[in-house]
């Protein structure tokens, strides 16, 4: 297995150290050598887009490899990426697995050490594609809305629960659908056009959440995309897309999208203003009274 990726690592940096690149050729390359794993399954649109640069400039890099475009490229890297994952077994499948890879392509950092950068690339990726005003849009619709409707599945579903716990502290009629059971979805089924949905999915794409927002937009709900990628089927139909990287070191990292929602919720209480302190102070003095807190502990 550590003999495949090493073919994969030696044979990419080859055609990059014989190359004669431009400073954006040396940024999408070293892009590109951080992150092989997700490359060999993105566009060159979707390498763009994170880098904030041209399509055109992609594959102008791809020929300078010696390519003949970008999907020539692509499908190299995919085809040696296939004998490694065939030989970790499904590397999808195994966190195990996903952290070996990841630690040869960081020269064996430390895990604490690589799962701290890894959170820093995907912050700067946060801050560099989203605007403030997507997250105003966002908070605008939920707090015009009637009904609020969080749907998240499988690793979505604890950023989802969380979120509508969050929203509940701010505004009413807020739902949360983490399951694909139908038995768990009558709101979603209910939803209209005074609703909206936020919705919560990265690759994969659970279709339950494929579907969710697709009822919501066939029945005029507003919806807002938290999600990984242009190419999304989740934002392809939203009114408001935010994107959150969740490439992480093993497991899938939600930390971006934790920051997403801590935002909106932010910008709801701004919004609401006073409303939201009077609404808070008085769940917290029913629960005080119901001893639902350790006497140790805070309100939140």
């Amino acid at each position: 297995m550590e003999d495949n990726f090493n073919t994969l690592q030696q044979t990419f940096e080859e055609r990059v150290r014989k190359a004669k690149l431009t400073k954006s050729g040396r940024e999408i390359a070293q892009y590109l050598l951080d992150n092989l794993l997700r490359v060999s399954c993105m566009t060159a649109t979707s390498i763009a887009q994170e880098l904030n640069i041209s399509d055109v400039t992609v594959i102008r890099f791809a020929r300078s490899l010696g390519y003949e475009g970008y999907n020539d490229m692509q499908r190299d890297l995919q085809k040696r990426m296939f004998d490694y994952v065939e030989n970790a077994q499904t590397l999808l499948a195994y966190p195990a697995s996903v952290l070996k890879f990841n630690m040869h392509a960081a020269s064996n950092s430390s895990t604490i050490d690589l799962a701290c950068k890894n959170e820093i690339k995907n912050l700067n990726r946060f801050v560099d594609r989203n605007r403030d005003e997507t997250f105003e849009e966002a908070s605008k619709i939920i707090i015009g809305s009637k009904r609020k409707i969080v749907v998240g599945i499988r690793g979505s579903s604890a950023v989802a629960y969380s979120f509508s716990m969050r929203l509940r502290y701010l505004v009413d009629d807020v739902f949360h659908v983490i399951t694909s059971d139908p038995n768990d979805s009558y709101a979603l089924y209910t939803i209209t056009d005074q609703d909206c949905l936020i919705v919560f999915g990265y690759v994969n794409y659970p279709q339950a959440t494929v579907d969710a927002v697709e009822l919501a937009k066939k029945r005029g709900a507003k919806t807002i995309a938290i999600t990984d990628l242009e190419t999304s089927p989740l934002a392809k139909q939203a009114d408001a897309i935010i994107f959150c990287s969740v490439a992480g070191i093993s497991f899938s990292s939600y930390t971006m999208p934790l920051l997403a929602s801590e935002i909106i919720a932010a910008n709801i209480a701004r919004e609401i203003g006073s409303n939201a302190e009077i609404r808070n102070q008085d769940m917290a003095d029913n629960l005080k009274k119901r001893h639902y807190f350790s006497p140790t502990s805070g309100t939140y």
